[in-house]
């Protein structure tokens, strides 16, 4: 099982999964409130252009080829999602990246 720790204000993980590197360190740096409220109007945009465009979650998660839920939490703007997932959201709404970046 993985256990968090605090450290220098930053959060130690040490993992012991099979697929993972065995007692090694990942540093997770927290995110301020304007990086915050960045990633919520990402996630709004992507709703936006998602409903402009009748797609349901289901579809516009399968044109990415991304799994729903994680869609969902783009969406809701409760995860700091990877720039390679980004790209493939932008790439299945087809919408060009200033309907979906924050203007701030």
């Amino acid at each position: 099982m993985p256990f968090l720790s605090t450290i220098f204000g930053f959060f130690t993980i040490y993992v012991s999964f099979i697929n993972l590197q065995p007692h090694a360190i990942y540093y997770v740096v927290a995110l301020s409130r304007k990086e915050w409220a960045r990633i919520k109007t990402f996630g709004a945009n992507v709703r936006r252009e998602r409903v402009r465009r009748n797609l349901t979650q289901d579809a516009l998660a399968e044109k990415a080829e991304i799994a729903t839920r994680n869609l969902q939490k783009v969406e809701a703007g409760e995860i700091n999602l990877l720039l390679t997932t980004a790209f493939r959201i932008q790439l299945a709404l087809g919408c060009p990246w200033k309907r979906l970046a924050p203007t701030e």
